[in-house]
């Protein structure tokens, strides 16, 4: 059987007017996988749910279709199925297999869009994901002798997509020889998204055997019209011996949807306790303004402070700098209070970033304290995050990708 992921309703462009044009849908035919040339009876069958298919070859990994009466068996497994419909699809991300003699394996799969990709449009699909976790399945199903489990720790956040303007074939991959399962190398394609580490849901416990939603945007550099899916990490996987990483998916997203403002690059830093976070736009459709949040671990956001958007009528297809700053001072009611309680004026500057965080998130300037104190963004030492929410004219909201806050 092999290793790529993915499932039901896939992702369709959107009709949607961009300072005058407008921008195709980018359908992807059989988003669920409900449709089928034949029912699967077995695994590796995956071209039978046309038009995907495994474009690498018959020496690389391919991956797998569930629909009819082929499914997932097992005691441990729940007798999991579509999360709607009857079609889904899945793949190993990782796997270790000594009766295989493999250890650098992945399974990838490949579609084509309805139409090309518009350059510095920023895209936005969503699908759901699941992991297989327990025992080794029967032969007739999966690799005998394979135990399931998580994906290490070093290696998620490579899950996602590569779009590119060719599909691609076994000399993207990693080595010269056959067979060819080993990564997608990353010079190809135009451009890709995956689902960050910090994702737990999809990495971690909610996601065995059950299905968790996920949503990725995407900008593209312009053309790209083939979508493939798979984990996207070269080289060998860390998993003991005998276990391996497979995921399914289903539920995608009937369209591609463009969003009506690309974000170009954003940064965050925190410097002598002064927050600055710069991002650009690239375009902007009925833009009204912008809302800073924060994070203590890239799931939950708390809103830190908003700026009006530059666009005139909110409308822009030229790139727009933007900066948000504040410093200890303008919070200074929220924040002298936590000075007080954490010991006065000789809390050290590490320790004081930190409360000046926690302050953000419970200002009064712009924001009560009623979803709580910043998170639990008041460990000194940890990692916070920050993202950009945008809100159309009409209060829809769509937001830039999660960074990293950097400290110095």
């Amino acid at each position: 059987m092999h290793l790529s992921l993915f499932r039901k309703s896939t992702v369709i462009a959107i009709a949607s007017l961009m300072t005058g044009f407008s921008i195709n849908a980018q359908v992807i035919s059989n988003p669920g996988f409900e449709t089928y040339t034949s029912c699967p009876n077995n695994v590796s069958q995956l071209n039978r749910a046309a038009p995907w298919t495994n474009s690498l070859g018959a020496t690389a990994g391919t991956p797998d279709f569930f629909n009819c009466a082929y499914s997932i068996t097992g005691s441990d497994y729940g007798g999991i199925t579509a999360q709607s419909g009857t079609g889904f699809a899945g793949g190993f991300a990782e796997i270790n297999n000594t009766a295989g003699s493999y250890s650098n394996y992945k399974e990838y799969f490949t579609t084509q869009l309805s139409t090309a990709l518009v350059a510095g449009t920023t895209y936005t699909f969503s699908f759901y994901v699941a992991h297989l976790y327990g025992s080794s399945l029967p032969a007739t199903n999966f690799v005998p002798g394979i135990t399931y489990t998580d994906l290490p720790a070093s290696e998620q956040g490579f899950l996602g997509a590569v779009f590119s303007t060719a599909a691609p074939v076994a000399a993207n991959t990693e080595g010269v020889t056959s067979p060819r399962w080993t990564s997608i190398r990353n010079d190809f394609g135009l451009g890709r998204v995956l689902i960050p580490a910090t994702n737990t849901a999809v990495y971690g416990a909610a996601s065995r055997n059950t299905w968790v939603p996920v949503t990725l945007q995407y900008t593209a550099v312009g053309g790209e019209t083939y979508m493939t899916l798979g984990q996207f990490r070269p080289g060998n996987t860390s998993l003991p011996a005998n276990n391996g990483a497979y995921f399914l998916f289903d539920g995608f997203s009937s369209q591609l949807t463009a969003l009506p403002v690309s974000f170009g690059n954003v940064q965050a830093t925190l410097n002598n306790n002064q927050l600055t976070v710069n991002w650009q736009t690239i375009k902007e459709t009925n833009n009204d303004h912008f809302v800073i949040e924060a994070s203590a671990d890239g799931n939950s956001f708390t809103p830190i402070g908003e700026l009006a958007t530059r666009a005139a009528n909110g409308n822009s297809d030229t790139t727009i700098s933007y900066t948000f700053s504040r410093s200890l001072n303008e919070v200074a009611l929220g924040a002298s209070l936590l000075v007080v309680l954490m010991g006065g004026s000789l809390v050290s500057k590490r320790r004081r970033a930190a409360l000046f965080l926690i302050s953000l998130g419970c200002t009064a300037v712009l924001y009560s304290c009623s979803k709580g104190t910043g998170e639990g963004m008041s460990d000194p030492d940890g990692k916070y995050f920050i993202r950009i929410a945008q809100v159309d004219k009409d209060g829809t909201t769509s937001y830039s990708k999660t960074i990293s806050l950097v400290k110095k």
